[in-house]
């Protein structure tokens, strides 16, 4: 709310997408939240700072569909994919990872993967 051009709406908007996600892992993700655009991040861009290591993860292997399926990166048949594909052999890598989910492309896995572990 101390940010210029962000009140009780947007920091709510912020809130409820940050919780979603898991955290930030970049500033710049405030641009996905809905009604964010450029002009307005640029007002607050330079007080702000993310903190990684609150980055709340999701163990790839371990984690129910319904909760893989909640983060707003991976949509329906991405979550089918991992789930059904960790039947047949847990992951260990993020190599792995990525070559066994095809639907997974190089922009999607950068998005997600600071929100993934495998144990």
């Amino acid at each position: 709310l101390k940010l210029k051009g962000i009140g009780p709406v947007f920091a709510g908007r912020i809130i409820k997408f940050r919780n979603l996600l898991g955290g930030f892992y970049s500033k710049e993700q405030l641009l996905e939240v809905y009604g964010i655009d450029s002009s307005r991040f640029n007002k607050f861009d330079s007080f702000i700072r993310v903190d990684t290591s609150l980055i709340k993860k999701i163990n790839i292997n371990e984690a129910s569909f319904k909760k893989i399926l909640k983060h707003p990166y991976i949509n329906f048949e991405m979550t089918k994919q991992i789930v059904n594909s960790r039947k047949l052999k847990k992951y260990d890598t993020f190599q792995e990872f990525q070559e066994i989910n095809i639907l997974i492309n190089d922009s999607i896995f950068q998005k997600i993967s600071p929100y993934l572990q495998f144990k």
